[in-house]
Protein backbone atom coordinates (compact mmCIF):
# COMPACT_ATOMS: atom_id res chain seq x y z
CA UNK A 1 0.00 0.00 0.00
CA UNK A 2 0.95 3.29 -0.66
CA UNK A 3 0.66 7.06 0.63
CA UNK A 4 0.50 10.11 -0.76
CA UNK A 5 1.42 12.24 1.68
CA UNK A 6 2.89 16.19 2.53
CA UNK A 7 6.04 15.93 4.49
CA UNK A 8 8.47 18.13 5.56
CA UNK A 9 11.78 19.55 5.89
CA UNK A 10 14.95 17.65 7.68
CA UNK A 11 14.93 20.30 10.29
CA UNK A 12 11.43 20.32 10.59
CA UNK A 13 10.96 16.42 10.76
CA UNK A 14 13.76 16.69 13.09
CA UNK A 15 11.28 19.04 15.64
CA UNK A 16 8.48 16.55 15.33
CA UNK A 17 10.68 13.83 16.02
CA UNK A 18 11.72 15.58 19.24
CA UNK A 19 8.33 15.49 20.31
CA UNK A 20 7.40 11.59 19.06
CA UNK A 21 10.57 10.58 21.39
CA UNK A 22 8.98 12.70 23.97
CA UNK A 23 6.04 10.47 24.45
CA UNK A 24 7.82 7.94 23.33
CA UNK A 25 9.67 7.95 27.15
CA UNK A 26 6.39 8.54 29.20
CA UNK A 27 5.36 4.83 27.74
CA UNK A 28 6.61 2.59 24.67
CA UNK A 29 5.41 3.51 21.68
CA UNK A 30 5.01 1.71 18.24
CA UNK A 31 5.21 5.25 16.01
CA UNK A 32 8.64 6.92 17.26
CA UNK A 33 8.98 10.21 14.10
CA UNK A 34 12.36 9.82 12.89
CA UNK A 35 13.42 5.93 14.12
CA UNK A 36 10.53 4.32 12.50
CA UNK A 37 8.39 6.53 10.28
CA UNK A 38 8.69 9.96 8.53
CA UNK A 39 6.90 12.85 9.87
CA UNK A 40 3.65 12.89 7.33
CA UNK A 41 0.19 14.07 6.71
CA UNK A 42 -1.82 11.42 5.25
CA UNK A 43 -3.65 12.65 2.02
CA UNK A 44 -4.88 9.00 0.97
CA UNK A 45 -3.44 5.51 1.87
CA UNK A 46 -3.85 4.28 -1.46
CA UNK A 47 -3.88 0.91 -3.35
CA UNK A 48 -0.74 0.71 -4.83
CA UNK A 49 2.77 -1.17 -5.29
CA UNK A 50 6.00 0.09 -5.28
CA UNK A 51 6.16 -0.48 -9.22
CA UNK A 52 3.40 1.73 -9.32
CA UNK A 53 4.71 4.74 -7.75
CA UNK A 54 6.67 6.25 -10.91
CA UNK A 55 3.69 6.62 -12.78
CA UNK A 56 1.40 8.01 -9.86
CA UNK A 57 4.15 10.39 -9.41
CA UNK A 58 3.83 11.63 -13.01
CA UNK A 59 0.37 11.94 -13.25
CA UNK A 60 0.27 13.84 -9.84
CA UNK A 61 3.18 15.61 -11.41
CA UNK A 62 1.16 17.10 -14.12
CA UNK A 63 -2.20 18.13 -12.02
CA UNK A 64 -3.10 20.84 -10.08
CA UNK A 65 -2.54 19.15 -6.67
CA UNK A 66 -0.30 21.91 -5.37
CA UNK A 67 3.33 20.38 -4.43
CA UNK A 68 4.07 22.47 -1.55
CA UNK A 69 1.64 23.92 1.28
CA UNK A 70 1.53 25.82 4.55
CA UNK A 71 0.48 24.14 7.27
CA UNK A 72 -0.53 25.31 10.50
CA UNK A 73 -0.61 23.15 13.63
CA UNK A 74 -3.74 23.44 15.69
CA UNK A 75 -3.64 20.99 19.45
CA UNK A 76 -2.46 17.96 20.75
CA UNK A 77 -4.90 15.85 20.38
CA UNK A 78 -5.08 11.92 22.20
CA UNK A 79 -7.68 9.28 20.78
CA UNK A 80 -8.25 5.86 20.42
CA UNK A 81 -10.01 4.80 17.11
CA UNK A 82 -9.07 1.17 17.63
CA UNK A 83 -9.46 -0.49 21.48
CA UNK A 84 -6.14 -1.93 21.22
CA UNK A 85 -4.13 1.11 19.93
CA UNK A 86 -4.04 5.19 21.77
CA UNK A 87 -2.50 7.51 18.75
CA UNK A 88 -1.41 11.22 19.63
CA UNK A 89 -1.17 14.00 16.87
CA UNK A 90 -1.14 17.60 16.18
CA UNK A 91 -4.92 18.17 14.50
CA UNK A 92 -4.14 21.24 11.95
CA UNK A 93 -6.32 24.11 10.54
CA UNK A 94 -7.56 24.88 7.03
CA UNK A 95 -9.37 21.10 7.28
CA UNK A 96 -11.58 22.35 4.34
CA UNK A 97 -8.22 22.86 1.88
CA UNK A 98 -7.16 19.48 2.70
CA UNK A 99 -10.25 17.92 1.54
CA UNK A 100 -10.08 19.66 -1.74
CA UNK A 101 -6.64 18.64 -2.23
CA UNK A 102 -7.72 14.89 -0.57
CA UNK A 103 -10.79 14.75 -2.98
CA UNK A 104 -8.21 16.01 -6.33
CA UNK A 105 -5.80 13.65 -5.62
CA UNK A 106 -8.77 10.67 -5.26
CA UNK A 107 -10.00 11.93 -8.69
CA UNK A 108 -6.83 11.90 -10.58
CA UNK A 109 -6.64 7.54 -8.82
CA UNK A 110 -10.41 7.01 -9.66
CA UNK A 111 -10.99 2.89 -8.87
CA UNK A 112 -8.00 2.80 -6.68
CA UNK A 113 -9.05 1.73 -3.10
CA UNK A 114 -8.55 4.12 -0.62
CA UNK A 115 -8.06 3.19 2.80
CA UNK A 116 -8.31 6.14 5.27
CA UNK A 117 -11.33 8.70 5.76
CA UNK A 118 -12.98 10.86 3.16
CA UNK A 119 -14.73 13.59 3.06
CA UNK A 120 -16.53 14.18 6.54
CA UNK A 121 -14.54 11.60 7.87
CA UNK A 122 -11.20 12.97 6.53
CA UNK A 123 -9.08 13.76 9.65
CA UNK A 124 -5.56 15.68 8.34
CA UNK A 125 -3.45 15.56 11.31
CA UNK A 126 0.23 15.01 12.02
CA UNK A 127 0.74 11.47 13.65
CA UNK A 128 3.07 11.61 16.73
CA UNK A 129 3.09 7.87 18.95
CA UNK A 130 0.94 5.09 18.56
CA UNK A 131 0.58 2.83 21.93
CA UNK A 132 -0.90 -0.46 22.26
CA UNK A 133 -1.61 -0.24 26.57
CA UNK A 134 -5.15 2.04 26.28
CA UNK A 135 -4.96 1.53 30.19
CA UNK A 136 -1.63 3.63 30.69
CA UNK A 137 -2.70 6.31 27.78
CA UNK A 138 -2.75 8.96 31.71
CA UNK A 139 0.77 8.84 31.52
CA UNK A 140 0.78 10.88 28.60
CA UNK A 141 1.39 14.54 28.96
CA UNK A 142 -0.45 16.90 26.42
CA UNK A 143 3.13 18.35 24.11
CA UNK A 144 3.51 21.78 22.38
CA UNK A 145 4.37 21.99 18.99
CA UNK A 146 7.33 22.68 17.95
CA UNK A 147 6.55 25.89 15.55
CA UNK A 148 3.13 26.52 14.53
CA UNK A 149 3.36 26.73 10.52
CA UNK A 150 5.83 24.82 8.11
CA UNK A 151 5.71 24.32 4.95
CA UNK A 152 4.88 20.64 3.95
CA UNK A 153 6.08 19.05 0.51
CA UNK A 154 3.48 16.65 -1.59
CA UNK A 155 5.54 12.68 -1.12
CA UNK A 156 4.46 9.11 -1.99
CA UNK A 157 5.89 6.48 0.10
CA UNK A 158 5.27 3.25 1.63
CA UNK A 159 2.95 2.27 4.63
CA UNK A 160 3.01 -0.15 7.22
CA UNK A 161 -0.31 -1.16 9.06
CA UNK A 162 0.65 1.46 12.30
CA UNK A 163 0.32 4.17 9.14
CA UNK A 164 3.81 5.06 9.19
CA UNK A 165 5.12 6.29 6.10
CA UNK A 166 8.51 3.71 5.67
CA UNK A 167 9.83 5.54 2.73
CA UNK A 168 9.15 8.16 0.54
CA UNK A 169 9.61 7.19 -3.22
CA UNK A 170 8.96 9.95 -5.02
CA UNK A 171 8.56 13.97 -4.42
CA UNK A 172 9.41 15.86 -0.60
CA UNK A 173 11.36 18.54 0.00
CA UNK A 174 14.50 18.96 -2.12
CA UNK A 175 17.34 21.24 -1.69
Amino acid sequence: MLNIAYTFKPEDEVKLSRVSSRLNNCFSSEYRLGDNSIAHISMTHIEGEVSDADMMWRELSQSAVDMELDVVLKCFVVKAPWKERVYTEFALERVGELSKIQKNIMRIFNGREVFNGCGADFNPHITLSCHLEPLKVNKLTAQKAPFKRVKAYLTIGTRDSYGRMEKILYGGYKV
